[in-house]
């Protein structure tokens, strides 16, 4: 029972949900929005060969109020034949275009968006005015099976053209019977739909990734860092730190591209020993009593700097890209030796050394992209700094890093969403 209620409810809600889909359809360099509906399952567009009904408003309407005020999408589904897509515009928004142009742009979109059927492609003219003549109707005729419209022109006395029977003057259906529509359609079969999606995905995840401008990401990536021998040094025995025994770098880098393959970022590492103790004497005896000494240490090198990175290069999910960072490095290290006796108590010797120099930062990104927002990434790092004294063991971070992680771009707002 529960679970019954459950898919109930998850049902309304769905339906509630999805009612209809606002997007945004670009024409002549304008951006049109629209309300997009579909008969067979709310919100969801994937399903080959269904009819089309375009609605235009009267003038001043809203898209919204034309979804209310003619609801097609409720009528009964006696078959397959009743699935349709329909697509609701605002007069005042299309009706100073081209609209043959128009609609036949917009439907070759919907074509390769939705699967719809060409050959059964119904346009609804609400508004009452000249839009339709004789002759203007037999244009729209290779793109558009049939036109409901409130012209005042009378075109249901046009020659050639069927007017609809039993319905008032003012609403009038032209149709052309004999002429094949301008692109034909056929219901591929279920392998063809999955090949089509795929090749659908991979052409709008290329198109996204050639138009970056505005857009931000983050990164984050685990690596091995190596320091040159020729920045090492002798051991530093007053902190016991070795940095180049330090080997895991935490990255993180963050950018915004200025234009679609030019970028600034901003970038951040981490090196850390961690905190290391070593016990290395525990003694009793009856007259000394309890004795014992150790040491410890731990190290640390954060950096911070700003760059500028470029795409060299880009095709399907894959991509290359090198960034060059200019920054600031801090180092510290901190370790010593310690003793304890019940004769003499506890003793210490701990010293801490810090150091800071400028580091030039040379990256090597190859990336693989899941979408269009996430992506795994592999890097080579080739890092510069000289400081100014040794310390923990090294003249200087000269060295290299091999990494692995993943990243997230934060996708501008599509097209046509």
């Amino acid at each position: 029972m529960k679970k019954g209620m459950l898919m109930f409810a998850f049902m309304l809600v769905n339906q509630m949900i999805f009612a209809q889909k606002k997007r945004e359809f670009v024409f002549e360099k304008t951006k049109v929005s629209y309300l997009a509906q579909s008969n067979r399952m709310k919100g969801f567009f994937d399903f080959p060969g269904v009819s089309v009904f375009i609605l235009v408003g009267r003038e001043n309407q809203s898209s919204e109020d034309l979804y209310k005020e003619t609801p097609l999408y409720d009528v009964p589904i006696k078959g397959m034949d009743d699935y349709a897509n329909f697509y609701y515009f605002e007069h005042s928004k299309i009706k100073d275009f081209n609209l043959i142009s128009f609609f036949d742009s917009f439907l070759q979109n919907v074509y390769k968006r939705d699967m719809i059927n060409r050959n059964h492609v119904y346009l609804i003219w609400q508004n009452e005015d000249n839009t339709f003549t004789c002759e203007k109707v037999k244009e729209y005729l290779p793109i558009i099976t049939t036109v409901y419209s409130n012209s005042v022109n009378g075109i249901n006395s046009c020659e050639g053209l069927q007017p609809l029977k039993g319905v008032s003057n003012q609403v009038l259906v032209t149709e052309s019977r004999k002429r094949k529509m301008t692109t034909e359609y056929t219901v591929p079969d279920l392998l063809s739909i999955k090949a089509n999606e795929a090749i659908k995905d991979k052409e709008d995840l290329n198109d996204y990734l050639k138009h970056l401008k505005n857009s931000s990401f983050f990164q984050f990536t685990l690596g091995n860092n190596t320091i040159l021998p020729s920045s090492q040094s002798s051991p530093d025995r007053e902190t016991l730190v070795d940095f180049s025994q330090i080997h895991l770098l935490w990255n993180l880098q963050m950018g915004y591209h200025l234009t679609n393959r030019l970028y600034a970022l901003a970038d951040f590492g981490l090196l850390f020993s961690g905190k290391q103790k070593e016990v290395k004497n525990i003694t009793f005896d009856d007259y000394h009593g309890l004795s014992a000494s150790g040491s410890g240490y731990a190290g640390l090198m954060a950096r911070y700097g700003l760059g500028l990175g470029y795409m060299v290069y880009q095709k399907n999910r894959f991509s290359t890209n090198t960034n060059v960072v200019f920054g600031r490095l801090n180092a510290v290290a901190g370790g010593g030796k310690g003793s304890f006796s019940s004769e003499e108590g506890t003793s210490k010797k701990i010293k801490v050394k810090k150091e800071n120099a400028n580091y030039v930062n040379f990256i090597q990104n190859f990336n693989y992209h899941l979408s269009k927002s996430w992506y795994l990434n592999g890097n080579f790092q080739f890092q510069v700094a000289d400081l100014k004294n040794e310390l923990g063991g090294v003249k200087g971070f000269h060295g290299y890093s091999i990494n692995l992680g993943f990243g997230y771009n934060f996708p501008m707002k599509s097209k046509e969403e």
